[in-house]
């Protein structure tokens, strides 16, 4: 019963960011809230958590505008970036953990992880934290050849309860300082604009006993 509860809330409150990302008529008043809004400097809002997509972080430099997901509330960007002759590549997802993508869990992004880079990739999974006005831990998951000039592929996973953030990062190449500038984007990103509260911050990612 509580689990069929559960799903009927999350069911409830997906239509609710739909209607609202689609837009809703009241009282012959057609009510539009887009789900990204641009900025100054070429940034973008998501409209639903503040999370904000800067156009550069560091050396990284946003490819496109965000999107939205199929017209959901589920918003991607991607970002390159050439650090010292090494290709590499950023997709940051941030989406309800209810959302109708692909991989949205932990388990399943793992999963397609693994499964992109084969058997012979060896893994690592460690903690990751963020810091900030309401520091977050989230999981970091890592796969690599043998050798350096194999390509290094990596998981930043950090579930908030009501939200997700998630970067799939890669190298071309597991060159030295490669590791070191994937993590330093992700630590970079905008985690000050989450807009994040007591009663919504109720994820894994979310210590307790924080601010």
């Amino acid at each position: 019963m509580m689990t069929k509860l559960l799903q009927t809330a999350g069911a409830a409150r997906r239509i609710v960011y739909w209607l609202l990302a689609m837009g809703c008529a009241s009282v012959g008043t057609a009510l539009q809230a887009d789900t990204l809004h641009g900025l100054a400097d070429g940034a973008h809002e998501h409209h639903f958590t503040g999370w904000i997509f800067p156009a550069s972080i560091g050396e990284f430099v946003r490819v496109a505008v965000p999107t939205d997901v199929d017209g959901s509330v589920d918003v991607v960007a991607e970002y390159q970036a050439q650090i010292k002759g090494v290709r590499m590549v950023a997709i940051v997802d941030v989406y309800p953990p209810d959302s109708y993508a692909q991989n949205v869990t932990l388990e399943q992004s793992r999963a397609a992880l693994l499964q992109d880079r084969g058997a012979s990739a060896t893994r690592t999974e460690v903690p990751f934290k963020v810091e900030g006005e309401r520091p977050l831990m989230g999981i970091k998951v890592s796969v690599r050849g043998k050798k350096t000039s194999e390509a290094l592929s990596s998981l930043y996973f950090f579930d908030t309860g009501e939200w997700i953030v998630k970067v799939s990062a890669s190298a071309d190449r597991a060159a030295k300082g490669a590791d070191r500038a994937l993590d330093r984007f992700v630590r970079d990103q905008r985690w000050d604009s989450f807009q994040l509260l007591d009663d919504t911050c109720t994820g894994p990612a979310c210590p307790p006993g924080q601010p």
